[in-house]
């Protein structure tokens, strides 16, 4: 194996570790969160407030902050990884 071929093997090594740690933080990150990643307000019981979750990507945001996002149309983003939703892809978490 020449050197190139080393090299690229130990940094496609390095980047995939740490990939790795990052999705993992960031699963962690979003279980055990007690407010919005959006606007940082403590989840509620009420529609605005209440915690959703996207099923594409898993990830959660108030209804007030995804009433934002989707205000103009009928599909959005996802803040976080800006995977595309629409309200259909939602679900309500009640806790």
């Amino acid at each position: 194996m020449d050197i190139v071929s080393k090299r690229y093997k130990q940094l496609s090594y390095e980047y995939h570790s740490v990939t790795r740690k990052d999705d993992q933080k960031e699963d962690n990150d979003n279980s055990d969160a007690a407010s919005c990643r959006v606007c940082l307000e403590k989840y509620g019981d009420e529609w605005k407030t209440s915690k959703w979750v996207m099923k594409g990507c898993g990830h959660s945001a108030c209804g007030n902050c995804l009433d934002r996002i989707l205000a103009d149309a009928h599909y959005g983003q996802c803040p976080h990884c800006r995977k595309s939703f629409t309200i259909q892809d939602m679900i309500r978490i009640h806790e």
